[in-house]
């Protein structure tokens, strides 16, 4: 499924003429040097360049293979690459193979090539080089070079006689091999089917990598070796890596996350295609546009998806309702690469399930409003990860895999993913506080707290919603919710509350201290912080300016207390979810908080 419908974006791509995606029988390769010849195969100069260009297809995977008027200095121009006798068998192969095929290509550039390759010596280079001003390290053994013919405006393999004859028959009669003939697992026809897929993926991991690669005896079976396990055409299989290449190149098309390369394209036509595109990207990764337009036009089309509103601005009923998005996620290997997902629907059921993450994942901000919709899937993922750069490590690929299949599904969240970021909460808690005095003091404080933890706990609201218990819970603080966690997690907001009240200078708080305990097991921890709260309590007595305070939390504590257990004892333990509501009730109370003290202290200054 997914090699088909690569193979049909392959198709529309070559279709509308990209420049980027090679015809079957070509590749795509980056040219350094040009070698410059007369009519007669006489040495012009050897000019170096920067390009890339469609070259003859091919692959080395083991052993000495030429490739057809395109290739390393080490095979054109016999540039040793650090074995001498090696470097001249390469060279002498690729003059044996250009002529080879000399007599099928009569009449054209090509003649000057191999009477190049007649006459050139290699103990020649260094005047060459000379010459042309450069030096032996501008033609390293692993660049690639190709041919022209002086005063012509393009290079031989692009002879318009030379082009047709390799596409047709040349690239078959210059492998060699008798490809056997089958029936294609992608178009149903009786083709050439490929034994080893021609061209690498590229960027998905520091090697070259294959989609698609059968390399190990315990991968044959019924006597079929390699790909022929999996019988693809050779069109097909050129067809599927080049569209995957141009996808992972693409700005507007792909995306890292951590070692994950995630690419995404529409079956769309070539006219709408761009902008279904930057509409998939605008969920993805808005900010990677710098454009202010786009992104103007981005954010109109999150908001849309947020409110269960079609973006009619760019789609039509019938683009709504018929057109596919395809969201394939792959991460990297030494010998070929894994695919985590690949998600496939109509664009009406994908944007059903993006408002459905949209509405799970809403919750207040310090600055009063949702920015529920701003959240990216990376920013998810970013939330699982250390605080601290020194023990930054990349994401899991599990994370990832589970998170996109949750949000294009509208599936329930992943478990790990809601335990890592509680533990990202719990361990987070080491900061010192901003030495202020006053209401300002106190709102710096905790106003950090709520914007470090913005995403993580928008993601425990969504993953509480989702799960098989169906939790009720509200964007802002609820009143009305008496889950035990919640409660326990709003009481404990109150308790630090309190106490920045009286002391808000401390460098390390109840909250700094306490929180990893409080919120797993609150029985060994809530006395300790009760009875501490007394001593606060009485502090606020000798103050005028806080008795009035002194009432406010004795009523608050009390009623939390109340609505816990009929004797108002604390659990010894809390279950994963009730972990989740703690530091969600922790967080509502404590935006509630900041809401109140920065309306009064602004109140103060008016």
């Amino acid at each position: 499924m997914i090699i088909k419908e690569l193979y049909e974006l392959y198709k529309r791509l070559v279709a509308d003429g990209i420049d980027e995606v090679a015809q079957y029988g070509w590749t795509r390769r980056k040219i350094e040097f040009r070698i410059v010849i007369k009519d007669d195969g006489t040495l012009v100069r050897i000019s170096k360049t920067k390009a890339i260009d469609s070259a003859s297809m091919g692959v080395r995977t083991s052993g000495d293979r030429p490739f057809f008027l395109c290739d390393t200095a080490e095979y054109l121009l016999g540039v040793e690459g650090g074995d001498i006798d090696q470097t001249r068998r390469r060279h002498e192969l690729s003059i044996k193979k250009h002529q080879e095929v000399a007599q099928a290509l009569k009449g054209t550039h090509y003649e000057a090539v191999c009477k190049f390759f007649q006459t050139w010596k290699v103990e020649l280079l260094e005047s060459v080089l000379e010459k042309s001003h450069l030096k032996k390290a501008d033609l390293k053994s692993k660049s690639f070079g190709v041919f022209r013919i002086q005063n012509s405006d393009r290079d031989v393999h692009h002879e318009p006689l030379i082009k047709t004859w390799w596409e047709t028959e040349g690239y078959k009669q210059w492998s060699g091999k008798k490809l056997k003939k089958g029936m294609c697992l992608v178009t149903g026809e009786t083709l050439p089917i490929e034994d080893v897929h021609p061209i690498d993926i590229q960027k998905v991991s520091d090697k070259k990598a294959k989609l698609v690669a059968n390399n190990c005896k315990s991968f044959e079976s019924y006597g079929k070796t390699q790909c022929l396990n999996a019988p693809i055409s050779t069109k097909v299989a050129h067809g599927h890596a080049s569209a995957l290449n141009y996808l992972i190149t693409a700005t507007n098309q792909s995306l890292r996350i951590g070692k994950d390369t995630i690419v995404f394209w529409t079956d769309a036509p070539s006219e709408k295609a761009q902008e279904y595109n930057l509409f998939m990207m605008a969920f993805l990764e808005p900010e990677k546009s710098q454009d202010p337009v786009v992104l103007t036009k981005v954010q109109a089309w999150l908001n849309d998806i947020a409110r269960g509103v079609r973006p009619l601005n760019i789609l039509d009923v019938n683009d709504w309702e018929k057109t596919r998005f395809f969201v394939l996620g792959l991460s990297p290997n030494s010998a070929r690469i894994y695919v985590r997902f690949f998600y496939q629907s109509t664009l009406a059921d994908w944007s059903e399930h993006i408002s459905s993450h949209f509405h799970a994942m809403e919750l207040c901000g310090v600055g009063g409003s949702a920015n529920y919709e701003k959240i990216t899937p990376k920013q998810i993922i970013a939330a699982t990860e250390p605080e601290c750069k020194s023990d930054r490590v990349l994401p899991s690929s599990l994370y990832i895999h589970s998170l996109i299949n949750s949000i294009f599904n509208g599936s329930q969240y992943s478990d790990s993913i809601a335990t890592s970021i509680i533990r990202r909460i719990r361990v987070g808690n080491g900061k010192k506080s901003d030495k202020q005095r006053g209401n300002k003091g106190r709102c710096a404080y905790m106003r950090r707290w709520l914007i470090n933890n913005y995403v993580r706990c928008a993601f425990l609201k969504a993953w509480l919603i989702r799960r098989p218990t169906h939790y009720k819970l509200e964007p802002m603080l609820d009143s009305d919710n008496t889950q035990q966690g919640y409660i326990l997690g709003r009481l404990f907001a109150v308790l630090v509350e309190a106490q920045l009240r009286v002391l808000p200078n401390l460098n390390r708080t109840i909250r700094d201290t306490y929180f990893g305990r409080a919120s797993t097991s609150p029985g060994s921890v809530f006395p300790v912080l009760i009875r501490l709260h007394q001593h606060h309590l009485k502090a606020m007595d000798r103050d005028d300016e806080h008795k009035r305070a002194r009432l406010y939390f004795e009523k608050t504590v009390l009623a939390l207390m109340a609505n816990l257990s009929p004797d108002s004892s604390f659990p010894m333990h809390l279950s994963l979810e009730e972990q989740g509501l703690f530091d969600l009730g922790f967080y509502h109370q404590t935006l509630s908080s900041i809401q109140k003290l920065t309306s009064k202290h602004n109140n103060e200054q008016n």
